[in-house]
């Protein structure tokens, strides 16, 4: 239900079982998103606990979001799946365990990446493969608590139509540009030149090739 009213739209999600211990002795990473999602087995127990005591799991609700991501339309696939445990935390005051202790709700899941936000933007440069995901979500999230959900609704189903018609720009930097866009279109509010900071601008106008500007 929460994912309908995020993104404005249905999925259909199988009913077996969501959940399921990666093969023995597998390469693999620590989690994998899919149907169902896939974690390590010698973490399963421990995840399981967590879930158990409240802990909303950041590992699943994440990889679950990697399935929710709108279909052939992402400029940064974690980015939006912790944009959308952004909503849940939020919409339910969920728990989650990260950066070593227990968050709930949304204000103390945005000071989260704030930490990591102020890390990435302390440095004078950046390499090329240097992570920005983490700093581009506080920098949407300080758009989210200006400009509330609803226009972040509003563009995801703006985005679902253009998804129909295939009619979406292509390369990131378009899709970042697109959903900045729309933001701006549904809230009012000039999101780039009020909200990201000069620097904010410029590097993550690197990491996708090119200026963020608004494509009208």
């Amino acid at each position: 239900m929460l994912r309908n009213q995020y993104y404005g739209q249905r999925m259909r999600i199988e009913s077996r079982r969501y959940i399921r211990p990666s093969e023995v002795g597998r390469p693999m990473p620590f989690a994998i998103a899919g149907q169902p999602i896939q974690l390590l087995q010698r973490y399963m127990y421990d995840l399981l606990q967590r879930a158990n005591n409240g802990d909303w799991t950041f590992t699943m609700i994440h990889e679950m979001g990697h399935n929710f991501d709108p279909f052939g339309w992402s400029f940064q696939g974690e980015f939006m799946a912790n944009l959308m445990i952004a909503y849940i935390m939020c919409q339910r005051n969920a728990t989650v365990y990260l950066g070593n202790q227990r968050r709930t709700g949304l204000a103390q899941y945005r000071d989260y990446f704030r930490a990591s936000h102020a890390y990435y933007f302390s440095r004078e440069t950046c390499p090329d493969y240097d992570p920005f995901n983490d700093p581009l979500l506080y920098t949407f999230l300080r758009i989210q608590q200006r400009i509330g959900w609803q226009p972040f609704q509003n563009a995801f189903r703006h985005i679902e139509g253009l998804l129909v018609v295939n009619s979406l720009p292509g390369s990131d930097l378009n899709n970042l540009n697109l959903f900045l866009t729309l933001l701006r279109d549904y809230s009012g509010v000039d999101v780039i030149n009020t909200i990201l900071t000069p620097i904010e601008r410029e590097r993550y106008g690197d990491n996708v090739g090119g200026d963020l500007e608004y494509l009208r």
